[in-house]
């Protein structure tokens, strides 16, 4: 029983929703063990349920690998975006840096370069 119920859990954590709508076998199962009987003694009784139902696992455990892959492949390409982000920000406070060090420059200043008529220009 425990084995079964493990799995439901499991089956509902991969579909995000619950398999007792679903499958009918387990639906019984429920409502007999609700009205206190126990569902099945043994193997031959519940009719090779279990292989049905390791079956359905293994499918929807490879389910569950594929779209981990897909995710691992798509925070790949966010990480690289963002890599390139990165670069792209650096260089413009770099730039930044150097225009704002020329402007400080007092040799500039004097020499009378663009950066001086820029600065009258924003002010």
């Amino acid at each position: 029983m425990k084995i079964s119920l493990g799995r439901q859990r499991i089956n509902q954590d991969l579909k995000g929703e619950s398999v007792q709508s679903t499958h009918p076998q387990i639906q019984t199962r429920g409502r007999k063990e609700r009205n206190g009987e126990q569902a099945f003694n043994s193997e031959r009784e519940r009719g090779g349920g279990e292989r049905e139902g390791k079956i359905q696992w293994i499918k929807n455990r490879w389910r569950c690998v594929e779209k981990m892959q897909v995710l691992k492949s798509k925070n790949e390409e966010r990480e690289e975006g963002g890599r390139n982000w990165a670069l792209l920000m650096e260089s413009l406070v770099w730039s930044r840096r150097m225009k704002n060090s020329r402007m400080m420059d007092p040799d500039d200043a004097s020499r009378g370069t663009p950066q001086k008529t820029e600065r009258s220009v924003i002010l």
